[in-house]
């Protein structure tokens, strides 16, 4: 998987995961959760646009993303 994959995958999902937590979670708590998503979605794209923050997974790297 390419660094460009990765990127897509991981924005495809924090879609849908905001999608999922705008049908489940209350009104109270939707906003932060989706700020974090929206947080996260921008340091991926932010480190894979300057292409020194996101590593090559092919070949074991982590991610630089303290969680």
């Amino acid at each position: 998987m390419t660094n460009k994959e990765v990127v897509r995958a991981i924005n495809e999902l924090a879609d849908i995961l905001e999608y999922l937590i705008r049908l489940v979670i209350s009104p109270s708590l939707r906003d932060e959760y989706i700020e974090r998503i929206r947080r996260l979605k921008e340091r991926v794209n932010d480190a894979h646009s300057d292409d020194t923050g996101i590593m090559d997974i092919s070949k074991g790297e982590p991610y630089p993303f303290p969680y």
